[in-house]
Order: C-alpha cells, then structure tokens, then sequence
C-alpha cells in the first residue's frame, strides 16, 4: 500500500511537471472569470442568476433556510455532470477548448458569491472570504483542473501518436486516474457541504 502512493506521487509530479503550460492556462482562464465577475456584480444588479444552485443553497444555509444536506446533494448532482461534462468535450481534441469554459464561469461564481457575502456581513463577511470561501473554492478548482488536464492531455496524446480510441485510455490509465480526481472532488464536496456551512456561520456570530 506504501508503494502505491509513492509511484502515485511520483506519477503525479512527472505529470504536473509535462503538462504545466496546460495547468499555467488554467489559472488564466481563473483569473479571468474573477475579473469577469467582478466586472458583473459593479455593472449587472441581476449578476446572482448566474450563480448555481449549490452556491444559492449555500447563501440560503448561512441565513438558516436550508440544510447541509441539500447542498450535499446539489453540490454532488452538479459534480457528477460537470465530470461526465468533462470527458465528453475532451473526447476530440478539436472540442477540448470547451472544458475551460468551466474554469473561467467557476471564477466567475467565486467573484459573483464573495462579493455577495461581504456585501451581507461587512467584516465578518471579508473573514469568511478569505478564511473560508477562498480556500474551498481554490480546492476545488484544482481538482477541476487536475481533471481537465488528465483528459486534454489523453486527447492531446492520442492525437500526437495517433493512437485509437480505446488504446489512448488504456495507455493513459485515464479511468483509474478519473476516478481517483473524482474521488478528491467528492472530498471537497462533503466539506463544503457539512464543513463550510458551519465556518461561515461561526464567523458572523463572533463578530456580531
């Protein structure tokens, strides 16, 4: 068992380190639905659409009107679609481009909701931002990425050696690999159902 998380480390870091331009553009693509979004909340009153149903669900628990699990399985519902979202636009390399449409509206909604908390707490909102909000979020867009990475880097693989289709997943492991990124996003999803809630609530009870 040892052995087999210190080959998995080390296939990890051979990996971050061959596909670093792909992961460098990932985070512009972040960078840019932050900016995007912030652009929205100054110019759009109605910028809270955008947001989805896990993050309005999540507003709705810090003010005691849902419940941890209903963010559970709103949050779980929308992780399983965005991963099956995931392999099927990087089936081709022609529609890869596709899967960082997901990264720039996941820096969008993390601009849209902190503003939206600060807004609603003043400083016990800041704290939450930057405590809790933040560091989830980071969280989860690196498992995104990890696995918008394993799948562009399979397409971009099959494509360079002109691999068949079933031969390219078998020589990519990518279905022991997927499942193991979707194994640390189900991680993130239970913290940020059952975790995260009670953080922010703690947060504005001590400063008001």
């Amino acid at each position: 068992m040892q052995n087999f998380f210190i080959r998995l480390g080390d296939e990890f870091l051979v990996f971050l380190k061959k596909y670093r331009l792909l992961i460098v553009f990932s985070f512009l693509c972040l960078l840019a639905g932050i900016v995007l979004g912030i652009f929205s909340v100054d110019n759009n009153s109605s910028f809270l659409k955008v947001l989805n149903s896990s993050n309005k669900i999540l507003l709705e628990l810090i003010r005691g009107d849902a419940e941890p699990f209903a963010l559970f399985f709103s949050k779980l519902l929308e992780s399983v679609l965005l991963f099956l979202l995931i392999f099927v636009f990087s089936l081709s390399i022609y529609s890869c481009f596709l899967c960082f449409l997901f990264i720039i509206y996941q820096g969008l909604t993390l601009a849209i909701i902190s503003a939206t908390i600060i807004r609603a707490y003043s400083f016990s909102g800041i704290l939450n931002v930057i405590f809790v909000i933040c560091p989830i979020n980071i969280l989860w867009f690196c498992v995104i990425v990890l696995a918008i990475t394993l799948c562009v880097a399979r397409a971009y693989e099959a494509k360079k050696y002109n691999l068949s289709f079933n031969v390219s997943f078998k020589y990519f492991e990518f279905f022991k690999k997927y499942v193991i990124c979707f194994c640390f996003a189900l991680i993130v999803v239970i913290v940020y159902s059952f975790i995260v809630p009670l953080l922010l609530k703690s947060f504005v009870y001590i400063v008001y």
